[in-house]
């Protein structure tokens, strides 16, 4: 679903975000690196939720991936 939305996105724009190839790389990556990070924190939420103390292992190591990604989108800023 989210895949159909891009290209329908990407398809409806007038002229190329970028013109090269390197920038497009970036956005793609940058484009998957939050959605990813997104899902991330949708997942620290529910374990919040169900219980901080008895999840709080997973917690952390979401949020050790959720920081990883951020370095790696600032990287591409």
């Amino acid at each position: 679903m989210v895949e159909a939305q891009l290209v329908t996105l990407v398809a409806s724009e007038g002229e190329a975000p970028v013109s090269d190839v390197d920038s497009c790389v970036r956005m793609l990556k940058r484009g998957r690196y939050e959605r990813e990070q997104a899902a991330l924190q949708r997942e620290i939420v529910r374990l919040q939720q169900l219980g901080a103390e008895k999840h709080s292992s997973e917690i952390d190591a979401l949020w050790a991936r959720k920081r990883d990604l951020l370095q790696r989108i600032e990287e591409l800023s």
